[in-house]
């Protein structure tokens, strides 16, 4: 049985995380015209082409869903999204999220000084069955922060915005 109604997802080849979610009427086709950087997202395929001319990798394409029913598409693929969105990614399907988020981001960058603290902030968060979007409250710091701190966006933090995620949960990141 061939199913060409599906929804896929574009994830990162290095950092392994999702980087886009889409649907698709024809198969494993659509998704291909992503990583042949025919696609009808600019950003997408900035990010495909860094990959490809920086990194020599390029995206791995996942199939999360199908449906018999085309009907069904546009639903399975927002609740996809949203999905990884409340589980802390940042795809290139959220509004003003730019290919370089995934360029310029540390990810690639293996020298993470604070690797472990973004670690450690991210699974305390899911253990205490917190979304970003609560942390950052009881925390008195802005979501897009929680979002930078756990995903890597940058390599050099405030200390005392970093403490106060860190002290909700016991914790304290003193410099020497």
């Amino acid at each position: 049985m061939v199913v060409n109604n599906i929804i896929y997802a574009l994830f990162c080849p290095i950092s392994k995380v999702p980087v886009y979610i889409g649907l698709s009427k024809n198969g494993i086709s659509r998704p291909w015209e992503h990583i042949v950087e025919k696609s009808h997202s600019t950003e997408v395929n900035l990010w495909v082409k860094y990959l490809n001319e920086n990194l020599n990798e390029r995206p791995t394409i996942v199939v999360l869903d199908y449906s018999d029913s085309e009907d069904l598409l546009k639903d399975k693929e927002k609740f996809w999204i949203q999905k990884y969105i409340s589980e802390g990614y940042t795809l290139l399907n959220m509004t003003h999220v730019k290919s370089g988020y995934f360029i310029y981001t540390n990810r690639y960058n293996e020298e993470d000084p604070l690797k472990f603290v973004r670690m450690y902030i991210k699974e305390k968060r899911k253990f205490h069955k917190l979304t970003q979007e609560e942390l950052s409250k009881k925390a008195g710091v802005g979501i897009r922060f929680v979002r930078e701190v756990e995903q890597g966006v940058k390599t050099t933090l405030r200390l005392d915005k970093i403490n106060q995620l860190l002290k909700l949960f016991g914790g304290e990141l003193t410099v020497n």
